[in-house]
C-alpha cells in the first residue's frame, strides 16, 4: 500500500492530544513519535516548526527526504530510543 502525502495535517493538535494521554500512562518511558511529511496546516492550537517542538522537548528530528530511506530512519529511531538512559547523581550527605 503506497500512501502519498497531501490533505490537511493539524500536527500541533496531534502533539497537544498525545502529550495529554502521555500524562496517565502507566509506563515510566515515555515517547512520542511523529511520522509527517512536516508541515502543519490546519491546528486550531497555533503554528510551530516541528524542529522547535522536538529541540524544546529533548527530542530529535528525524529528516527522510526519500522513500527509499524510510526503513533506515526507522531503524535509527528504533535504536535510539531502546539506547536512552538518564544519569542521576545523588550526593552522600552526612548528617
Amino acid at each position: 500500500m503506497a500512501i502519498e502525502p497531501g490533505g490537511p495535517t493539524a500536527m500541533l493538535d496531534a502533539v497537544y492530544l498525545a502529550e495529554s494521554k502521555l500524562r496517565s500512562a502507566r509506563f515510566e518511558r515515555k515517547a512520542i513519535v511523529i511520522i509527517s511529511d512536516g508541515g502543519d496546516n490546519a491546528s486550531r492550537l497555533g503554528k510551530k516548526w516541528l524542529s522547535e517542538i522536538t529541540d524544546a522537548t529533548g527530542g530529535r528530528t528525524l529528516t527522510v527526504d526519500n522513500r527509499a530511506k524510510v526503513p533506515e530512519a526507522a531503524a535509527t529511531l528504533s535504536r535510539e530510543m531502546r539506547n536512552q538512559y538518564v544519569l542521576a547523581y545523588r550526593p552522600n550527605v552526612a548528617g
